[in-house]
């Protein structure tokens, strides 16, 4: 065995940040670590996106585990790569080929999200879906690393969207379980999506503004809105490629509606050429940028997401470094804002379980952020 030793710097520990004198960590291989960090560099477990898209066979459009590992993941949540087709297997591949944890909700479709391209041009309809095999196949694959159903709603027309959500509250309610439904492009009306809402659903994407926006332009908030927050529906920010907006973000804040994770919700297409890139980004974009400043960044991008994750991230063996860089970018969002940023931060060195993964440096991505002029 072999240790890294870490100098300096500030320490993420039981939701406390405070200053780092010195800590070490055993490591497998025979090589000894040792940084001197700055004041304001991290030290934490590693990060817990509560929101993203693990691969497997067959899922065309998910990240491979390798890659999320390479930028400090510790855990993930799935948000419903797989149906009840692919289901198994998915799960067997992560089991077996995953080095950190992962949580999964099943998409309600068999066929999967992430299998198709998406919106699927062909989908199987919610009402040709056995429902009692459905349940009868949740009920027997129940676990701890089981979250829920995802649905995806805006991507035919109205009826589509009540009939999944009708199909869904009936599973849901049969089988003891949470949903996660996409909202973007919603054509339900927001009283008319949260009546099926209860506490612990997820309502994904919920800063989207392509129709039924959950604030609009003057800031109101819809009272169904607040009472489904208040009530203990999560609301996540999942960014992706088209789902987050600046704006609705900031007018849900200040109506005391926060997210329950910082969640990337990044695909293939997206790793590393496009907002999101990745989560070191995403953290970087929440801390620097937003209304939720560094503390709660962190909190949300550990224990938050890891207790809506049912993972113990204070006990996961892992110590991930983050450098923090001084330096002003603009953070885009989906829709043509931004919002300026004085840092970044990007990993430094990880160890998961001890082995290490980074013992460097990776240099800020030129394509991170919009160019000054």
């Amino acid at each position: 065995m072999a240790k890294v030793v870490i100098k300096g710097g500030k320490r993420w520990k039981n939701e406390v940040l405070s200053p780092n004198t010195s800590m070490e960590a055993e490591i497998l291989g025979d090589k000894n670590y040792t940084y001197e960090l700055e004041e304001n560099d991290l030290i934490l477990n590693g990060f817990v996106d509560y929101h993203g898209h693990l691969w497997a066979p067959r899922a065309g459009l998910s990240v491979p585990s390798d890659q999320l590992l390479s930028t400090g993941y510790i855990c993930i949540g799935d948000g419903g790569s797989f149906g009840m087709n692919d289901w198994d297997a998915a799960n067997l591949f992560w089991d077996n080929a995953v080095q950190f944890e992962r949580r999964a909700f099943m998409y309600l479709l068999p066929e999967g999200q992430t299998v198709a391209p998406q919106p699927n041009k062909n989908p199987t309809h919610p009402y040709q879906i056995d429902r009692d095999k459905m349940v009868e196949f949740i009920n027997a694959r129940k676990h701890n690393k089981y979250l829920g159903i995802k649905v995806q709603l805006g991507d035919y027309n109205r009826e589509f969207d009540l009939a999944l959500m009708e199909v869904t509250r009936d599973i849901c309610d049969r089988t003891g379980s949470n949903f996660m439904a996409h909202v973007t492009n919603l054509y339900l009306t927001p009283e008319e999506f949260f009546s099926y809402c209860k506490k612990g659903d997820v309502v994904a994407h919920y800063t989207q503004n392509k129709q039924n926006a959950f604030a609009d332009k003057q800031g109101n908030v819809p009272q169904c809105v607040i009472d489904a927050y208040n009530r203990g529906v999560l609301f996540d920010p999942a960014h992706g490629s088209r789902h987050f907006t600046w704006d609705l973000f900031e007018k849900l804040y200040a109506k005391g509606i926060k997210p329950c994770g910082i969640s990337t919700d990044t695909s293939i297409i997206t790793w590393h050429r496009m907002v999101p890139f990745e989560f070191s980004y995403m953290f970087s974009q929440f801390a620097a940028a937003s209304v939720l400043g560094l503390e709660e960044t962190l909190k949300l991008a550990t224990t938050t997401a890891a207790k809506h994750l049912n993972f113990d991230y204070e006990n996961y063996p892992g110590v991930l470094v983050l450098k923090r860089y001084d330096k002003h970018k603009l953070y885009p969002d989906n829709n043509g804002g931004y919002r300026s940023g004085f840092f970044y931060y990007r990993p430094l060195f990880f160890a998961n379980k001890g082995k290490v993964i980074v013992d460097h440096d990776i240099p800020d991505p030129a394509q991170w952020g919009v160019k000054l002029p």
